[in-house]
């Protein structure tokens, strides 16, 4: 098991960077056979089981179920668009 932080900045004028805690994720990836948790390494930071960078979706299990789901989703909707 090894935990990610999924990290949001924000940069100021005066180029001084900060870390928005409240948008930051951190996801740990794990083998889908493993039955125990890591809890979270820095405070008040959520953990969650999945998490989107770039377009996609990581899932704590490395599966891409979730990241095809919503790939297919967005083209459902955009495919509707087109034929109404």
């Amino acid at each position: 098991m090894f935990p990610i932080l999924v990290v949001s900045f924000l940069s100021t004028k005066d180029n001084r960077t900060f870390v928005i805690l409240r948008e930051t994720k951190e996801i740990v990836f794990h083998r889908p056979s493993a039955r125990y948790s890591l809890h979270s390494l820095v405070t008040g930071i959520e953990q969650v089981v999945s998490a989107q960078l770039l377009g996609v979706t990581f899932s704590h299990n490395l599966k891409f179920d979730e990241h095809v789901k919503n790939i297919l989703t967005i083209c459902n909707q955009r495919s509707y668009l087109l034929s109404v």
